[in-house]
């Protein structure tokens, strides 16, 4: 019995103390500002916090009017399940933001990253 309360204590210890040391996600709401559509994908624009940020969607899909963003955008690589190569079209900075726009198979996709960081040439959607 000692052993078993032993044990649960310091799990409950651990997961104390990681519930105290990580700090949840910080989202940010974005409005909609406009919409792109191009073949079978539409990319909607948020303002956020005087911010351009940008959302993927399907082509019949209905923009969101409020998207929750990460307000610290950076490059992370791609999913594993991505199945899509987008080469790099342009960019468009915007605050703290960099808009990245991609061609992928005629459609155009937007990669959005921190203002600093260089948009990759190719890119797994």
């Amino acid at each position: 019995m000692k052993i078993k309360l032993s044990s649960f204590m310091s799990l409950a210890s651990v997961l104390l103390t990681a519930m105290i040391v990580s700090k949840p996600a910080q989202a940010t709401t974005g409005f909609l500002q406009t919409e792109d559509s191009q073949g079978f994908t539409k990319v909607c624009f948020y303002d956020v916090l005087g911010e351009t940020h940008s959302l993927n969607i399907g082509a019949t899909d209905l923009c969101p009017l409020t998207y929750d963003f990460d307000i610290t955008p950076k490059l992370q690589p791609p999913t594993e399940n991505a199945q899509k190569t987008g080469f790099f079209k342009q960019e468009q900075t915007s605050g703290f933001s960099k808009l990245c726009s991609y061609d992928v198979l005629g459609e155009v996709y937007v990669l959005t990253i921190g203002s600093t960081e260089i948009c990759p040439l190719t890119y797994k959607f």
